[in-house]
This record gives structure tokens, C-alpha cells and sequence, in this order.
């Protein structure tokens, strides 16, 4: 007599109940980790549609009730990559992504939501003092040697970069010409100007001493306005747009330094540039819109 086949399932049908269930697993696992092209899913769904038969949906007849109104409903052929399929969203709803490190948040689909008023003046400050961050970064590598040695200064207040160039090494007793030792720093700080589309205001300044008669000029306020006349010649020669450029002449209106002293009357004489950060131009998203840059300044 031969032996009883054993009751139930087969024991390998449990290994491959297992395999199966894995596969499925993974495959599920790498379609929630694609990102799907809804146009090309729509148009692969309806090839497989007309290869099963089902391209053309038959056209209805007779009376149904819409809202407890009869009325006839006749439908026509349909696309089967448009309107016969469901809208891909449908199938699979929109996960939302964890928050960025600026608290912005991202959707699955790679799309930023845009940001209330609020939160785009935020933005627009913290663009501001990156922006002023990194220009006074380069002046002050720039100028490291001057600082320490020259008494040259690089300041940077909320939104604004400021170098103050004593009138020791920038101009001659009395006079508007540029040192040759002034002309070069200006050379070498003009790249970082430019790579900046913040406003530009150059400033003269003198100390309380009236000027001698029968000179160029008649008041330190001509000479301090004159001053910054000369640096500013040597911007435009680089080819700094001069719609960024202010001129300010004022004379001793604006010690630093007690005018009582020489030292506080030499720290009083000095022409200083100031870099104003613009208010920045962003998206809907809170990205900065990069501004063309003017024909005279590349």
C-alpha cells in the first residue's frame, strides 16, 4: 500500500508564498522611490489598454436620472492616454517631504511651495547679509596688509560695508590727486566692488582746520567734495556702472575723532566708500532672480 500523500499545501508552495511577498515588497518599494513622468505613465497605460481590448469605451443609451432629472447621457470615445485614465495624483497622493534647514518645506514631486509676504521679507534680509558677509570677506582679504600697517579700516554694519582710507595715504596736503599708493588699493578692491550690484557713496571729510586763502579751494567743504570727486574718476575708470555712484562732500560735519588733538584731526581726514546691499529680487520661492548686468559693468 503506498504512502498517504500528505494533507494540505505542498511545503515549497510556503518558500515561494514567501519570494512572492518579497518581490511585491520591493517592487513597491521602488515605486514609491520613483518619480514618475505622469505624461509617459499615461501614454504607457493606454498602450496596455488597446493591447487588452479596452482602447474604446461603447457608447451609453437610454434615460438616466442626474439630480432627479431624467435626461439622455450619451458618451463619446475617449483618449484612452488623456481621459479614460484616472489622474495620476489619484492614484498616489502627494507626500509632503521633511522641512529644509530654512524651514521650508518641499513636496515629494521636488516643487517648493511659495512663500507668504512674511516669510519673503525674511528671505530677502537673510539674502541681504549674505550678500554684505561676503563683500566685506573679500575687502578685508584684500586689504589685511593696509589695515595693520596703513591705519585703512573695513567696517560692515547691518547691510553696509564701509572702508575708510586715512588722507595720510590717499591725497597730498590740500590737494584732490590721488597718491599713487591710493590709486593701486583702489585698483585692487575694485573687483570685489563689482562683484557686488549694491550702491556705491563715496564720502569726503576734513578736520576743523580752515583752509589757507589763495588756494584751489575755498572751504574744506570744497576739498573734501573734491576728494571724493578723485576716487570716484578712478572707479568710472574700471568701468563701475555710474548710476551705482554717490558723491558726498562734508567737509568737518562728521568728526570721528576729537578735533582738539592732531591725532583726532588726522583720524578726521579720510575718504571713505560705503557698499549698501539692494534689496534683493526673489521668486515666488523665495530664490533670488539673478539681475542682468549693465553694459559698462560685465
Amino acid at each position: 500500500m503506498g504512502k498517504k500523500a500528505p494533507q494540505g499545501a505542498p511545503m515549497w508552495m510556503t518558500t515561494f508564498a514567501d519570494l512572492m511577498s518579497l518581490l511585491l515588497t520591493f517592487f513597491i518599494l521602488l515605486l514609491s522611490f520613483a518619480e514618475m513622468d505622469v505624461v509617459k505613465y499615461r501614454q504607457l497605460a493606454g498602450a496596455m489598454k488597446e493591447a487588452f481590448g479596452a482602447a474604446k469605451e461603447d457608447k451609453l443609451t437610454g434615460m438616466i436620472e442626474v439630480d432627479g432629472v431624467l435626461g439622455r447621457k450619451q458618451s463619446m470615445n475617449k483618449d484612452p492616454t488623456r481621459e479614460s485614465m484616472p489622474v495620476f495624483s489619484e492614484l498616489r497622493p502627494e507626500v509632503k517631504a521633511e522641512t529644509d534647514g530654512e524651514g521650508q518645506e518641499a513636496s515629494a514631486w521636488g516643487e517648493m511651495p511659495t512663500l507668504s509676504q512674511e516669510e519673503l521679507e525674511k528671505q530677502e534680509e537673510v539674502v541681504k547679509q549674505r550678500k554684505t558677509r561676503e563683500l566685506y570677506e573679500k575687502l578685508k582679504s584684500e586689504l589685511k596688509d593696509e589695515e595693520a600697517g596703513s591705519g585703512i579700516q573695513v567696517q560692515r554694519m547691518n547691510g553696509e560695508v564701509v572702508i575708510s582710507f586715512p588722507s595720510d595715504i590717499s591725497f597730498p596736503s590740500g590737494s584732490s590727486t590721488l597718491t599713487s599708493q591710493f590709486a593701486q588699493i583702489i585698483d585692487r578692491i575694485v573687483p570685489a566692488v563689482k562683484s557686488t550690484d549694491g550702491e556705491i557713496f563715496v564720502s569726503g571729510h576734513t578736520d576743523d582746520v580752515p583752509l589757507a586763502g589763495g588756494g584751489q579751494y575755498q572751504s574744506n567743504w570744497d576739498l573734501s567734495a573734491a576728494r571724493a570727486t578723485g576716487v570716484v574718476h578712478r572707479l568710472l575708470e574700471h568701468g563701475i556702472n555710474p548710476k551705482r555712484i554717490t558723491i558726498q562732500g562734508f567737509g568737518d560735519s562728521r568728526p570721528i575723532a576729537d578735533n582738539g588733538t592732531v591725532e583726532g584731526r588726522s583720524k578726521n581726514r579720510r575718504v571713505e566708500i560705503s557698499i549698501v546691499a539692494l534689496k534683493p529680487q526673489l521668486d515666488a520661492m523665495g530664490n533670488e532672480v539673478k539681475a542682468e548686468a549693465g553694459p559698462s559693468e560685465p
